[in-house]
């Protein structure tokens, strides 16, 4: 095991990397901190906020749902274990609504051409420019299961049902919230905050990079 703020491994290692930051060039086990860069990734599992990987998994995805319009994901990391980077805009009340989100996923293989993702994120939702969602939350958690059919080398297919929950402290008019969804499976309100239960379904296009 390395345990350091840096950990830095020119040779073939086997065990843990804990730290900050860690390097390995060939690497036989698991490296678990905020920046973590391997060489080697057969046998890596790189677990952090921003993994760079050899012949990693780079994908950019774009996709439309229900609770946020449109999507743009950007996955980083090994299939087996990912970070995720979210955008994403929509509207409410004709004012427009932007979210930056942060998740993880991994990524199973079903056929050749076939795979499923399973993905866990927190979105922040910013309505009427209040970049600051801590002060009044407007959180969007998602989980997203996605079927994705691989159509060329890049290019591929996907869909899948989300399963969503959202707290929002910010009041429009007379109720909470700035999302616009018609799949409610259960609301919870008070006179501070809404909580909601949303279902939904999201499609689009991955390209690997």
């Amino acid at each position: 095991m390395q345990l350091s703020t840096v950990n830095i491994a020119n040779g073939e290692t086997q065990g843990l990397q804990l730290g900050v930051v860690n390097y390995a060039k060939n690497l036989k086990g698991v490296s678990l901190g905020v920046v973590n860069v391997i060489g080697e990734s057969e046998k890596a599992l790189p677990i952090g906020l921003i993994n760079v990987v050899k012949n990693g998994y780079y994908e950019i995805e774009t996709t439309g749902g229900g609770a946020i319009n449109a999507n743009v994901n950007f996955k980083m990391g090994v299939e087996r274990f990912y970070t995720i980077f979210k955008v994403g805009y929509s509207t409410f009340k004709s004012e427009p609504v932007y979210t930056h989100g942060l998740g993880f996923g991994t990524l199973v293989s079903l056929t050749e051409k076939d795979k499923m993702s399973v993905d866990v994120s927190t979105n922040a939702i910013v309505y009427d420019n209040e970049w600051n969602v801590w002060d009044e939350k407007n959180i969007l958690n998602k989980l997203d299961i996605i079927y994705r059919h691989q159509m060329t080398t890049k290019l591929s297919l996907i869909g899948g049902p989300s399963l969503n929950y959202y707290i929002s402290e910010v009041k429009v008019g007379e109720s909470f919230g700035t999302l616009n969804s018609a799949s409610n499976l259960r609301t919870t309100e008070n006179g501070n905050s809404k909580k909601s239960t949303l279902v939904g379904f999201n499609a689009g296009f991955a390209f690997r990079l």
